[in-house]
């Protein structure tokens, strides 16, 4: 009585496990049968207000998706900020975030490039190996710079 207890419990540990994984695998592999067509697809999905016309590609649009992106890809809310700055003799509104050395700039500007694709704008980086920055503008169709981001690399205590 006691032998068929100990494995059923291991059994079914197993079980859980092998349904998690495959679950996890066909979530996170399912752009990838639906083809390239689709693939951007599911970045934008976290931000429903991505895919909205150009007419309503507003700096006040960008901020959340901006910070909505670094936080999802490792930067703490506690190091991000944001002011307005001059870039090419205008005004715009940039977000600085503090993040650490390990910190991937180019699957930022990747899935930033998937978010606002649909609202016609177009994201490029910058990096500055001696001041440790990168910064990521964000044009209009235009290529008229409508947002900064500003990433600066720190030693950050968690």
């Amino acid at each position: 009585m006691m032998r068929a207890i100990d494995i059923r419990i291991p059994v079914i540990a197993v079980l859980v496990i092998v349904a998690s994984t495959l679950g996890y695998y066909r979530h996170t592999h399912r752009a990838d049968r639906a083809g390239d067509q689709d693939a951007g697809q599911t970045a934008s999905s976290f931000f429903p207000g991505a895919q909205t016309t150009e007419a309503s590609a507003t700096p006040e649009r960008v901020r959340p998706i901006v910070d909505t992106t670094l936080q999802i890809l490792g930067a703490k809310k506690k190091f991000l900020g944001h002011r307005l700055v001059a870039d090419s003799g205008r005004t715009i509104p940039e977000t600085m975030a503090g993040v650490p050395s390990s910190f991937d700039d180019l699957h930022l500007i990747r899935a930033l490039t998937d978010s606002l694709r649909a609202s016609g704008l177009s994201v490029s980086g910058i990096k500055s190996l001696k001041e440790k920055t990168t910064t990521i503008r964000i044009r209009d169709r235009e290529h008229i710079c409508m947002y900064r981001c500003l990433l600066y690399r720190k030693e950050l205590s968690h």
